[in-house]
């Protein structure tokens, strides 16, 4: 028997599973904060409770001007509809001894500027919405 545990007042996943049989479903430990269904998914990254049902979580409502930008610290690639606030995570990829950056946006736009070549990942992970993740090439 399938279950999951959710957070009643953000709808939040905690965990899924299953149970042999109903006489263990009914014992699943969990908070007062938490509640216990029987529903399944595919994964708790696609799903949420919104006012006690299983609904699928949005997309980050968020675009790109573009996504490729020369490398000259002028030219900027934008993502505007951010939601505020938002916190966005950005790293360079296959680079080593390079930070990540991490923001927070208010302004419901991120603007990125490079003067070194390389893949820049954004990540936002900004519930409900699904998990965000864009490359932006700085060539």
């Amino acid at each position: 028997m399938n279950y999951i545990i959710y957070d009643i007042a953000s709808g939040r996943i905690n965990s899924r599973g299953s149970v042999p049989d109903e006489e263990h479903y009914q014992i699943i430990i969990h908070s007062e904060q938490q509640r216990v269904t029987s529903d399944r998914i595919d994964s708790d990254e696609n799903w949420y409770y919104l006012e006690d049902v299983l609904t699928e979580r949005p997309e980050l409502p968020a675009s790109w001007n573009k996504t490729t930008i020369k490398a000259n610290g002028i030219d900027e690639a934008i993502l505007s509809e951010l939601p505020n606030p938002t916190s966005v995570g950005i790293r360079l990829l296959n680079k080593v001894g390079v930070n990540p950056v991490q923001e927070e946006i208010t302004d419901g736009s991120l603007t990125i500027t490079a003067e070194f070549p390389g893949e820049y990942l954004v990540e936002i992970d900004l519930f409900p919405y699904k998990f965000y993740s864009k490359v932006v090439t700085v060539a």
